[in-house]
């Protein structure tokens, strides 16, 4: 089963790479919303790197939206912020451990 991927002897240790593949297969998004939800989410991870999921802080998150809102509509910015928001909690319904609020 592809939850057996996102926890290996009770930690988690899947790469942001891998937790996009599978919340974008797993999530039953229709074509549309797959195509802006894979873009918005290759945008954050290109600001993140390819890095642990449960090193990813709120701050990081914050900044990311921050610095990817420039020169972008309001309706952008709020699609943005659905897709960060729902593939954060797919995680967290898949026994992903929360974001912490240590500082990057």
């Amino acid at each position: 089963h592809w939850r057996a991927t996102l926890v290996k002897n009770g930690g988690f240790v899947v790469k942001l790479t891998e937790a996009i593949d599978l919340f974008l297969k797993e999530g039953g998004f229709t074509a549309g919303t797959l195509r802006s939800y894979n873009r918005y989410l290759l945008r954050f991870l290109e600001y993140t790197g390819n890095v642990r999921v449960e090193s990813i802080t709120h701050l990081e998150i914050t900044h990311f939206m921050s610095d990817a809102s420039t020169g972008r509509t309001a309706l952008c910015i709020y699609k943005q912020m659905a897709a960060i928001r729902s593939f954060f909690k797919f995680l967290d319904q898949n026994g992903i451990p929360e974001l912490t609020n240590q500082k990057s």
